[in-house]
């Protein structure tokens, strides 16, 4: 039977255009998405829907990463991942029916510092995850260290305005060449409270925007209080909207024996607004060789009277640190020392209650001074 060819060619054009979406297997169609971004800790959905056919099955699979992650719930429209390294992910979302299959990909760049807040209840150790002077790590409020904290060497955290780092009583720091700064203007500041911290050659700077004491004179880069036990050699604070460091309470410097760390050692005090340090009598004995050449001009190192500072003050020592000294007494009266370039250029100025013995090359025999 001969047919017409325009009835052919009719049934042929009625057999592609009546087709629905996906009634053949041979017009599966895979869609998994435009490429986009995330940073390391986001879920990423991954989203299937808009691929072509009906009735099929899908796997979502990392194909490249610079990690170890899996997809969650791979087979199914709740499909996610969450990445743990910054870097290129690649994935491939494949659909398949029968004996038909069809491929698609897609293309997430994670880049940032990973965000940190709360309490870090876990013995924990924070690792690079970018390169260069970008932050590792961000701080988005106020972190809490309750368990051992171990940072690797070159890390760099950064902290939102206002936010700060409390290492608490049950919390312990171990750390070296960690950089804490500023992720835009200034930051709280580190407060120290735990039985161990060891800081070795770290950079601390743009804190101080706030006190974590009472006084609002004591906001620092750096704050010990209660019955924190440090050790710190070869660090930086710099830039603080305060001091330098601020020493409160029974805080007291020693030898770390773990790591061979000197007490408190070999430390830089760069353009603080306060100065390099507000601290009890009791630390100059454990003060060596500080580093006072570029702090602000017109500051002191400020000591203050404390319980305990009475009864090491006995082995402290004023040395020509480059720097005034100032004595402060518990009424908030504030007198000065002045060392500058030897210990022969000393001025003391009238404050009550305070009786010191000094000795120096050029001060033959010691001199007492004793105000009633």
């Amino acid at each position: 039977m001969r047919i017409p060819i325009f009835l052919l060619t009719a049934a042929i054009l009625v057999a592609l255009f009546s087709c629905n979406k996906g009634d053949s297997d041979a017009n599966l169609i895979a869609e998994a998405g435009p490429d986009t971004t995330a940073h390391i800790g986001d879920t990423v959905t991954l989203d299937a829907s808009a691929s072509f056919g009906r009735g099929y099955d899908l796997i979502w699979k990392i194909t490249s990463q610079p990690a170890n992650d899996t997809v969650l719930f791979a087979d199914t429209d709740s499909a996610c991942f969450i990445p743990s390294l910054n870097g290129t992910y690649s994935l491939k979302l494949r659909i398949s029916k029968g004996n038909e299959w069809n491929d698609d990909f897609m293309t997430v760049l994670v880049a940032g510092a990973f965000p940190l807040h709360g309490t870090i209840s876990n013995d924990t150790i924070l690792g690079k995850v970018n390169s260069g002077d970008e932050a590792d790590y961000i701080v988005t409020s106020d972190l809490t260290v309750a368990a051992t904290l171990d940072i690797i060497p070159g890390v760099i955290i950064e902290f939102a305005d206002g936010t700060g780092l409390i290492i608490s009583e049950t919390g312990q720091m171990v750390i070296e060449n960690v950089t804490f700064r500023a992720a835009a203007n200034r930051w709280k500041g580190i407060h120290l409270k735990g039985p161990r911290t060891v800081m070795v050659s770290c950079l601390v700077r743009d804190g101080g925007s706030g006190s974590y004491t009472t006084e609002i004179t004591e906001n620092a880069n750096i704050l010990l209080s209660g019955s924190a036990v440090a050790s710190f050699s070869g660090n930086t604070f710099e830039s603080s909207g305060g001091y330098g460091m601020v020493v409160k309470d029974n805080a007291v410097f020693r030898p770390d024996n773990g790591t061979t760390t000197p007490a408190l050692a070999n430390n830089k005090f760069i353009s603080n607004i306060s100065g390099p340090m507000l601290i009890p009598a009791g630390v100059l004995s454990k003060l060596t060789n500080p580093d006072l050449s570029a702090e602000t001009e017109n500051t002191y190192v400020v000591i203050y009277e404390s319980t305990y500072g009475s009864g090491e003050a006995s082995e402290a020592t004023i040395s020509d640190f480059g720097l005034c000294m100032q004595l402060s007494d518990n009424t908030g009266t504030k007198n000065a020392i002045y060392s500058k370039n030897s210990i022969r250029n000393i001025e003391f100025y009238r404050h009550w209650g305070i009786s010191m013995i000094i000795f120096g090359h050029h001060i033959e025999p010691p001199l007492l001074i004793s105000c009633a």
